[in-house]
């Protein structure tokens, strides 16, 4: 009877091991895959992150880009602007020199 009761008692607390052990797996199991979880949402936001700083990247160079084409516009303008103020400067100033050589002329006729 003693044998039996002993025996009965191992089986017992081999069987409460056995539970152990399958909790503590289980519990290893699901910590791995929280990690694992953890990891792969720290790759995906650095993912993010890199995709996002690549957009602004981009969209600071093409905004550089517009305002240098804009500079050199203005400039371009500016350009002919000063062109065109000084052609017309040179067309007044032979037309005035027209008028006085017209009026020498005129006056030349008159004495003579």
């Amino acid at each position: 009877k003693q044998e039996s009761a002993a025996a009965i008692k191992i089986q017992s607390l081999a069987r409460q091991r056995q539970a152990r052990d399958h909790l503590a797996d289980l519990r290893r199991e699901r910590m791995e895959k929280q990690a694992e979880e953890k990891n792969h949402a720290a790759v995906r936001i650095q993912a993010l992150a890199r995709k996002r700083k690549a957009k602004e990247s981009a969209r600071a160079l093409r905004l550089q880009r517009e305002q240098q084409q804009a500079a050199t516009k203005i400039q371009g303008l500016q350009r002919k602007k000063i062109a065109l103020r000084e052609a017309a400067a040179r067309r007044r100033a032979l037309e005035e020199a027209r008028r006085a050589g017209a009026a020498a002329a005129a006056e030349e006729a008159e004495a003579g």
